[in-house]
């Protein structure tokens, strides 16, 4: 059993692992959205308007808290001192083009954002030979440009139903890693300690350790570990997980740590450690 360790997204060996677990994150904290109230945002960086990408990489976030202030102010309500400014709930993905230059895609919850994006319909673009809702190129592009981001930006709608939306992101998450081709999306280029997955404070539940457990908005258990990388046979593995469901909720990580521990006494040949 090989202990994850790094916990770093850069690591090619853990990589799968820190994807699956924040794919787990981001399904417990959409429990209680309603994706109607849900935008999918793809904002660029203009090569023209900055030195470089290190430039673009490490003004980000300002670039990124500078949108979001001027949507949350956009989409407030009443005036002058009475007026409160929209709340917006964000979990995104920084990921890097070939050339390095950065990227990233964010959910955005904010009801009145939403609504105005379709208020405003969609038209069709024979450039790009789709339709594009007509608040992209209304408030988008305008807004992402005066924050410091570049003017190709998306907006969109999450297309599938209330289950399959965790999966989605899981999926967005693990595409950074999963395979050759992705892999160069990868945001390496970024500055030391750059946080790849970004969101709303305490949006996300934290990062659990071995054995802590916690449960989803339909009380249902849900692993959050930062984990371990197990080399044994897929059927060990389910004869662990199972025995473990034997010490009940309370006890599940007592029971998995036991099940993984007899793993270990257990000759295998692709069995190491580390």
């Amino acid at each position: 059993m090989l202990p994850f360790r790094c916990k770093s997204w850069r690591c090619t060996r853990c990589a799968p692992q820190v994807n699956a677990r924040d794919g787990a994150r981001i399904e417990h904290a959409l429990g209680g959205i309603r994706l109607d109230e849900v935008v999918f945002l793809t904002l660029t960086f203009d090569p023209a308007r900055w030195k470089d990408a290190a430039s673009a990489w490490r003004h980000s976030k300002d670039c990124w808290k500078r949108l979001t202030d001027r949507l949350r102010y956009r989409y407030g309500l009443g005036a002058g001192r009475e007026r409160v400014n929209a709340r917006i709930v964000y979990v995104q993905t920084w990921e890097q083009h070939q050339s390095g230059w950065p990227h990233v895609h964010a959910l955005v919850h904010c009801p009145a954002l939403a609504q105005d994006v379709r208020r405003q319909g969609q038209f069709w673009s024979k450039a790009e030979l789709r339709q594009v809702w007509r608040w992209q190129k209304t408030v988008l592009q305008k807004e992402a440009q005066a924050a410091g981001f570049g003017w190709r930006c998306d907006v969109d709608f999450p297309r599938k139903e209330r289950g399959a939306v965790a999966g989605y992101l899981v999926k967005l998450a693990a595409e950074l890693t999963r395979s050759d081709a992705k892999h160069a999306q990868t945001p390496v280029d970024a500055p030391k300690g750059f946080r790849r997955l970004r969101a709303t404070e305490r949006f996300l539940p934290p990062i659990r350790e071995l054995g802590e457990v916690c449960t989803d908005h339909n009380g249902e258990l849900v692993s959050l570990w930062s984990g371990v990388i197990v080399l044994a046979p897929l059927d060990w593995i389910e004869l662990a997980l199972a025995a473990a469901e034997k010490y009940g909720v309370d006890r599940l990580g007592e029971g998995l740590r036991s099940a993984l521990a007899e793993l270990e006494r257990t000759p295998w040949p692709g069995l190491s450690s580390a």
